[in-house]
């Protein structure tokens, strides 16, 4: 169980993984915070190739996180792989069985707030299937990526909700996924908003 994270630095995450692979992140709790709550992170450049797998092989699964980011911050995922870049994929990451509720951006403090989303695969991030997972966030979390002017589809699927994915990623597969949309969730400008 993690709870009540961030109190002094904001940005902090429930759980944190830096540059690794194989790991295994199951059965946790993890609520009250200010930003993610399970985040892996492989922090190089742009058009470096990590040496090895990199960030591979991570597995994020039976999950409840809730009541995240709380209008503190903006630009998280609740459960969020950072594994790409535009040279580099890690293969084998994979989100399966979370329940996510709960997640609020600033937006209700700063009408340019964005990012209290359910599942975010952050920096050309793909090949890494989630299934299963429930996200339930109290606004619209699909947001279209920076400079795409759109929305991004996902292997014929638009991320409407609760998945978030930033331009040129490859490919990614929801099954049985649901986003669920609150009572308090309005659409995001620049949303398709259903």
């Amino acid at each position: 169980m993690v709870e009540g994270y961030g109190r002094t630095i904001p940005a902090s995450f429930g759980i944190g993984q830096g540059m690794g692979h194989d790991n295994l992140y199951t059965h946790n709790d993890v609520y009250d915070g200010y930003h993610c709550a399970i985040s892996t992170s492989q922090g190089i450049g742009d058009t470096t190739k990590p040496s090895g797998i990199g960030n591979a092989n991570a597995t994020i699964s039976f999950n409840h996180v809730y009541n995240l980011l709380q209008g503190i911050m903006n630009d998280g995922g609740s459960i969020r792989i950072d594994g790409g870049n535009s040279v580099f994929t890690a293969a084998g990451n994979r989100i399966l069985n979370n329940k996510i509720h709960d997640v609020t951006d600033a937006s209700i403090m700063d009408p340019n707030g964005y990012g209290g989303n359910g599942i975010y695969l952050d920096n050309n991030t793909g090949l890494a299937p989630t299934e299963g997972s429930s996200a339930t966030p109290r606004r619209s979390p699909w947001q279209p990526s920076p400079g795409t002017g759109g929305d991004a589809p996902c292997n014929g699927t638009t991320h409407d909700y609760s998945f978030y994915t930033i331009a040129g990623w490859q490919q990614t597969v929801l099954t049985d996924s649901m986003a669920l949309r609150s009572l308090q969730s309005r659409p995001v400008r620049g949303s398709r908003g259903r």
